[in-house]
């Protein structure tokens, strides 16, 4: 039946639908990590560098 195998196929996208948004959501929080990462990396070696000038 033509119906139900649309109805089925729209279950299925919208199974694939959530799982591609809950991905999405962990991969930019990754993101928001890395970047927090990189930013206090960033912090750290010019802290050091200004030390190494001092000395």
């Amino acid at each position: 039946n033509e119906v139900k195998r649309i109805e089925v196929e729209l279950d299925r996208a919208g199974q694939q639908t959530s799982e591609l948004d809950g991905r999405q959501k962990s991969l930019l929080a990754q993101l928001e990590q890395l970047e927090k990462r990189s930013k206090q990396l960033d912090d750290e070696l010019k802290a050091a560098l200004v030390a190494k000038d001092k000395n």
